[in-house]
């Protein structure tokens, strides 16, 4: 079962985070488009692979966490190109209220997973693979995957022809979970938890 726990971003950002992926697409082909309704803008927390019927589960202990954490702020860093895919990401400044959500959440979430790795990784040895189902470090920076091209180099010419790419700051009052598809998207929203003003 591919489940992922991300922040839902708000209003703002949500919008922001659908209009730039739209114009990417127009500009040349993209392997998905942000556009709300079969693929949502979101950060992720935390993607493992679970068993089957735990998600009554995992939706107790979110609520759980909502109810217990203060909506916080995260500051709009940069925007960079992943090395390998052509994937576009807004990125985030770390900080402490950031760190705290998602250690909780994985922390939390971890043992439901029953020791399952997810596919791509089942003959990664590594300490992080075995722990927590996947490399969870290469994912901890929060970033919004905005879109990600076909080719490579289109990434590379479009950023370039866009200097000083800025989005907004988001504010972090809402958790959630979805199910996930392609190339880390969040295809279908399950429920969402909002967290103390």
């Amino acid at each position: 079962m591919r489940l992922n726990v991300i922040v839902y971003l708000d209003i703002v950002a949500y919008n922001e985070a659908i209009d730039f992926s739209t114009i990417c697409n127009k500009f040349a082909e993209t392997n998905f488009v942000l556009d709300g309704k079969k693929c949502f803008p979101h950060i992720t927390l935390y993607f493992p692979n679970y068993p089957t019927n735990i998600l009554p589960k995992i939706k107790d202990i979110l609520s759980n966490v909502a109810n217990n954490t203060n909506a916080f702020k995260l500051k709009f860093k940069d925007t960079t190109i992943a090395k390998i895919d052509g994937g576009i990401f807004a990125n985030y400044e770390q900080n402490d209220e950031g760190i705290r959500l998602k250690d909780l959440v994985v922390n939390l979430l971890n043992p439901l997973r029953n020791g399952l790795i997810r596919e791509k990784y089942k003959n990664d040895p590594s300490k992080d693979v075995v722990e927590f189902g996947y490399p969870i470090n290469k994912y901890h920076f929060p970033h919004v995957t905005l879109t990600s091209f076909v080719d490579m180099n289109n990434a590379k010419e479009f950023i370039n022809k866009r200097n000083n790419i800025i989005f907004s700051d988001i504010m972090v009052d809402t958790i959630a979970i979805c199910e996930m598809g392609e190339h880390g998207t969040c295809t279908k929203i399950i429920e969402k938890f909002k967290l103390k003003n």
